[in-house]
């Protein structure tokens, strides 16, 4: 026998890897795949098409994250984003050094990058909130061969906002000119990206927007250089045949979240004050992560 009575719908709770998609993406991508299937690089009628849906998306990232649409490039993931944003800073960095700074809880597409590529890493400690020291980091980042600091806008498993701003300042207080890279990844489109970066990366799929879009921002005027092959695309910065579609989905998702940002933001930090109240309640049990200041849905 078959137990008839309706299952209880379920509740999603790992928002962490990856959001359902927005609505909104969804009604884009069905529309985008009528028109941005052409390569936006060559000049008939339909990569023309192409090229203007291109170019739309990228021109409302760039609004959505307050930066320039010069400095968004689409990539084929947040970890290429990743890659590509840390190894192009460090490649342009090559006459100051290989050493990178950063603190014990940035992701493992940094810390994978930066074996990869062979660089040289300080690894700083973090508070019993999973918080970084930006005094500590500048500290650090101001001995010989230093080719720059990465710090993540906030972390990706419990939510703690990062002192972005104050490495920056700290940095430049102490008159060093070594950039900061910041994996934006968990908090990029929830709220506004933190000040004084020179590359950033974040990706689609954590906004609700579709799976294989990544974010590289390139601050204009910062030194990068593509680490990989070049290859004959409508950006520089990236290799591949532009998913057209996927990235207008993608901004047309990110553009709905920060519509909807304030209100959801108040939703979700509520829930998540439940879910913390409910945790520390239970015998032998720690809740990890800063209370207040930490990103609302994490």
């Amino acid at each position: 026998m078959t137990d008839s009575a309706p299952r209880p719908a379920a509740t999603y709770l790992d928002a962490a890897s990856g959001e359902p998609l927005h609505p909104a993406a969804r009604e884009v991508v069905l529309a985008a795949l009528e028109r941005g299937y052409a390569d936006p690089r060559r000049l008939h009628g339909p990569a023309r098409d192409a090229r203007l849906l291109l170019d739309n998306a990228r021109a409302v990232v760039a609004e959505c994250l307050g930066v320039r649409a010069d400095e968004v490039s689409f990539t084929a993931s947040g970890t290429d984003a990743v890659h590509r944003g840390l190894l192009g800073l460090l490649r342009a960095r090559a006459r100051s050094g290989d050493r990178v700074v950063l603190p014990r809880v940035e992701h493992s597409s940094v810390l994978h990058a930066l074996e990869w590529a062979g660089a040289s890493a300080e690894t700083l400690e973090v508070d019993r909130l999973g918080r970084a020291d930006p005094a500590a980091l500048a500290a650090a980042a101001s001995a010989p061969g230093t080719a720059l600091v990465a710090l993540q806008s906030a972390n990706h498993e419990v939510g703690t906002r990062q002192p972005v701003a104050g490495l920056v300042a700290a940095l430049r207080a102490g008159g060093s000119d070594v950039p900061v890279f910041v994996d934006a990844r968990a908090s990029a489109g929830r709220e506004d990206l933190p000040p004084g970066w020179a590359v950033a990366a974040a990706s689609a799929h954590l906004w609700g927007g579709p799976a294989g879009v990544g974010v590289l921002l390139v601050r204009h005027g910062t030194g990068w250089v593509s680490p990989f092959p070049a290859d004959d695309r409508v950006d520089e910065r990236t290799s591949g045949f532009e998913n057209v579609p996927a990235a207008l989905a993608a901004a047309a998702a990110l553009r709905a979240v920060v519509a909807e940002r304030v209100e959801v933001d108040a939703r979700q930090r509520r829930l998540v004050d439940r879910i913390r109240a409910a945790a520390a309640a239970v015998p032998d049990t720690e809740v990890v992560g800063d209370p207040e200041d930490r990103l609302a849905h994490l």
